[in-house]
């Protein structure tokens, strides 16, 4: 009996020892390894790194107190202090995986965070963002109707394809649409399946999701935001859903279950700090303000707020650290390709709209920030002409050098952006789908 209470207590302390050293293993291969060469996060990475150091530096103290008592072959109190904090860790995870996904990640109509998973979408999951009335998911994203309304141009994208128009007159796809009716036909629909926080990963998922409900599709336009989609694109991670928010997460099932980094506590911890800076509502209306009136006056730059300054200089670090690295552009490539590929199968065109970074457009913000044209903005936008056969449509000739393109406080297109870069694609659609 005694043999048995001591394999006992072995068995125990050796299974802890054992999760200590893959909580180690994980945080040195994601963050002291070339494995994910971008990381996990994009944003706040300094900080982030010294949490994960800081993790690290614990870890390996708790390992020695852990090797300790293993071959002293005693229990310590602080061995039994650390077993239960491991224990409510691991509790505590699984309780907010839970509950999130019942009540927040999987929620259309939870009021925490913009963005839900929907079920049984595939993996990885369609995102979508919350619809604050808490309507249902239609079977085909976008305007109610059939084909019989009309033919249905589905447009994938990320906020820019939200749209950041005051009203629908002066908002990218709605003036689109507007454009299409008058140029190409007057039953025309644009399907406004852009969601903002997307990547071309994303939009994959949400049209795979549509080709399987056999949704109207009769022409597929992909608008990629150079200030993003390629500034966000992490390769080995994949975007998943947290706390109602986008987080990315490595592929690999070892990191994401050992890194302390990576588990649903510290997500929520994040997203906590996040929350007690701007109500959800708020960072709605930061995208889409429906019901103002339209500023068509072309207003000039005349200084860079401190927010506006620091959005441009994080996306450009970004966009260089990607630049930076071999297979920085590959994902977003793979994804393009598939979208194309689908649009082939179903035998509609694909269209390729090409929105240039704001730093390489800008002229009057890089004055203003006392910088030249950058390499690596350069860089994504000269690999993005070059992806592959279709029609591309490159917006940089309408936006570069103008005035009053860009809101004065973000990335954004401003009203007057919106509506040249609407009637620019819509003519231009018009035209190839007649």
């Amino acid at each position: 009996m005694a043999a048995f209470q001591q394999y006992r207590v072995f068995a125990r302390q050796l299974a802890f020892t054992l999760l200590t050293m893959c909580v180690i293993a994980a945080i040195i291969i994601q963050d002291h390894t070339h494995y994910l060469p971008l990381g996990v996060f994009n944003t706040g990475a300094a900080t982030i790194s010294k949490v994960a150091n800081t993790c690290l530096a614990v870890a390996g103290l708790v390992l020695i107190i852990q090797l300790i008592e293993l071959f002293s072959g005693r229990l310590s109190k602080l061995g039994g202090l650390i077993r239960g904090l491991f224990v409510f860790v691991i509790i505590l995870d699984v309780l907010l995986m839970f509950g999130d996904r019942m009540f927040v990640t999987g929620d259309p109509a939870g009021k925490l965070g913009q963005y839900y998973e929907l079920a049984d979408s595939g993996d990885p999951p369609v995102i979508l963002k919350k619809d604050m009335s808490g309507k249902p998911v239609q079977q085909c994203i976008g305007d109610a109707g059939s084909a019989r309304d009309g033919p249905r141009v589905l447009m994938l994208g990320d906020s820019y394809t939200e749209g950041s128009g005051s009203s629908p007159e002066c908002n990218y796809p709605d003036v689109v649409e507007r454009v299409l009716r008058e140029k190409w036909l007057s039953n025309a629909q644009v399907v406004r399946a852009g969601v903002s926080g997307y990547g071309p990963v994303e939009a994959l998922s949400l049209l795979r999701w549509y080709r399987a409900r056999q949704c109207p599709i009769n022409a597929v336009v992909y608008n990629l935001t150079l200030q993003n989609d390629f500034a966000d694109n992490l390769p080995g991670t994949q975007r998943r859903v947290v706390a109602g928010i986008i987080f990315r997460f490595p592929k690999n099932v070892f990191l994401r279950t050992f890194h302390p980094l990576n588990t649903r506590m510290f997500r929520w911890a994040l997203v906590l700090v996040y929350f007690g800076k701007a109500r959800t509502q708020e960072m709605l209306n930061a995208v889409s303000v429906p019901g103002g009136p339209c500023a068509l006056d072309a207003q000039p730059l005349t200084e860079v707020s401190p927010f506006l300054r620091s959005t441009v200089e994080r996306d450009f670090d970004n966009t260089r650290r990607v630049a930076s690295v071999i297979n920085g552009y590959d994902e977003a490539a793979r994804a393009l390709e598939r979208m194309r590929d689908i649009a082939r199968s179903l035998e509609v065109p694909f269209v390729l709209v090409i929105f240039p970074d704001r730093l390489l457009a800008d002229e009057e913000l890089r004055t203003l920030m006392g910088i030249q044209v950058p390499d690596a903005s350069a860089q994504a936008h000269g690999f993005a002409m070059q992806l592959g056969a279709g029609r591309v449509l490159d917006l940089y000739g309408q936006l570069a050098g103008k005035p009053g393109m860009y809101r004065t406080v973000d990335t954004h297109l401003s009203d007057i952006g919106n509506v040249v870069a609407g009637e620019y694609v819509g003519t231009t659609l018009a035209d190839y789908l007649k």
